[in-house]
């Protein structure tokens, strides 16, 4: 965070910035290639977290990331609890040889 006169400003973390670097591209080319359509209507979204490392990590910190990721890749329209109704199925395991992130969208 910056303040700024009276404002504060979030600024993303050098670890968001990186992992949108390499994650934006992926979903722009899964959204044209699938032909997916924005979604608009209520939806679970279940995100599979497998990690390259054994550090503790918060879930609710990367699946935040994640959903505005998408909503920036125009695959939700956006993440409040009208549209991202749920995130059943949510978690975080460790694959050291393939470090991926996998997800399912489920309309309600």
């Amino acid at each position: 965070m910056v303040r700024k006169g009276n404002r504060t400003i979030i600024i993303p973390s050098q670890s968001y910035l990186d992992y949108k670097k390499v994650v934006m591209p992926q979903l722009r080319a899964i959204k044209k290639k699938q032909k997916i359509k924005t979604i608009t209507d209520a939806c679970n979204i279940k995100m599979v977290f497998y990690r390259g490392d054994k550090r503790r990590c918060d879930l609710s910190n990367l699946q935040e990331a994640l959903l505005d990721l998408l909503v920036d890749a125009e695959i939700i329209e956006d993440d409040n609890y009208n549209i991202v109704s749920f995130m059943d199925g949510s978690t975080v395991y460790y694959d050291k040889e393939n470090p991926r992130t996998e997800v399912e969208i489920t309309i309600l």
